[in-house]
């Protein structure tokens, strides 16, 4: 809601390409971006600790490869115990979340979809369903 509201800041934050992990540049910007990020990072880890979903434990060569900074970063530094198969699955959902919202605000949808508050909410059932949390919290 808080994006559609407001496309401008959301394109401040989340248009421009942040500096990567390792390097951050320390902007207002890039901090407000990152801390929202990890909201949604913190929540996928916490549904990991405590009801670990299957997945496909084989990644792409190539992908491993690129994912693999960052991975290391995440299981090192912020001391996340995840496989990197969990970490694909934490990327193709922000992916998603972030795709439905910035399609919305851009006003992308509008050719399909006048108001995508109802796709958003379709992205997140078939999110919590990539990780079982429907089945998990009963919904």
């Amino acid at each position: 809601r808080w994006a559609v509201d407001h496309p401008a800041e959301f394109a401040l934050l989340f248009a421009t390409p942040p500096a990567s992990f390792e390097h951050p540049t320390g902007s207002p910007c890039e901090e407000a971006s990152s801390r929202f990020g990890n909201v949604f990072a913190e929540l996928f880890l916490e549904i990991w600790h405590t009801h670990p979903f299957p997945i496909d434990d084989e990644v792409a060569a190539d992908l491993a490869e690129s994912l693999s900074p960052y991975w290391t970063w995440l299981t090192q530094e912020r001391m996340a115990d995840i496989p990197m198969a969990a970490v694909v699955v934490f990327l193709e959902d922000w992916t998603r979340l972030y795709g439905t919202v910035a399609m919305e605000v851009f006003g992308h949808l509008q050719w399909a979809v006048p108001n995508g508050e109802a796709m958003f909410e379709q992205t997140l059932r078939a999110m919590a369903r990539s990780v079982n949390a429907m089945e998990q919290y009963g919904r």
